[in-house]
Formats: C-alpha cells, structure tokens, sequence
C-alpha cells in the first residue's frame, strides 16, 4: 500500500519502509533505521533518571533535568553500551526511570537527506 504526505509524523504512525521522491523518482528507500544509518545519523540512548547518579557514568548530553542522550561509537555494541550504563549507574546510586535506544523522527531524515544532498527537494 502506499501512503503518501507532507505531514511526516502521520506517516510515521502508518509506514514500517519509507520512500523519499526526488525528480518523481524513489531516491531512496528503506526503515526509519535504514535510513538513519545510510544518512549518517549517530545512533543514541536516551537515559532518564528518578535520582541521578553521584557521577555519570557515560559522557552524554544534557536534555532536560536527569535527562541525557549518549551517542553510541562506530564498532561500540549497543547492549553492551545499555548493559554498562545500567550497572555503572545503579553501581553511583542512581535510580533509572528510563533508558533506550532514540528513534530519529521523519523530519530529522528528511532535513538530512537534504543537508547531504545540496539542498535537492523531492
């Protein structure tokens, strides 16, 4: 079946493959987490903490209060990475409340679809 519309998030609500048109044709295809890797987005975990831990036991990003995205290395496991977050930090006195691996939206792959292809429309 296909679905096709400018309101990203609908699609992303419906659609397991995503097409992106470029001149009338299919440019590129595949899953949101395809795409992601073939555009060159890192891949993230999300921590969230109920009490944060004495010391973080990751380098991450603060996003909000007790909130942090780690970007995974090339060649890092992303279990081994979860596994040792989880551990390390229960280990400082921290109290998880969440912690997973962030899924890129539709309209992070499109603006970057049209960063690495000079500004292309489709």
């Amino acid at each position: 079946m296909l679905f096709s519309s400018h309101i990203l998030s609908d699609v992303e609500d419906v659609a397991d493959r995503i097409g992106i048109l470029h001149g009338g044709k299919i440019a590129t295809s595949g899953s949101i987490r395809d795409l992601m890797t073939s555009f060159g987005l890192p891949t993230e975990i999300e921590v969230e903490y109920s009490v944060a831990p004495t010391k973080l036991p990751f380098e991450g990003t603060p996003k909000k209060p007790n909130e942090w995205r780690i970007v995974v290395k090339d060649g890092e496991d992303m279990d081994t990475v979860i596994h040792d977050i989880v551990r390390n930090s229960l280990e400082a006195g921290g109290k998880l409340r969440r912690i997973g691996l962030v899924e890129p939206d539709l309209d992070d792959l499109f603006a970057q679809y049209i960063n690495t292809n000079g500004g292309a429309r489709g």
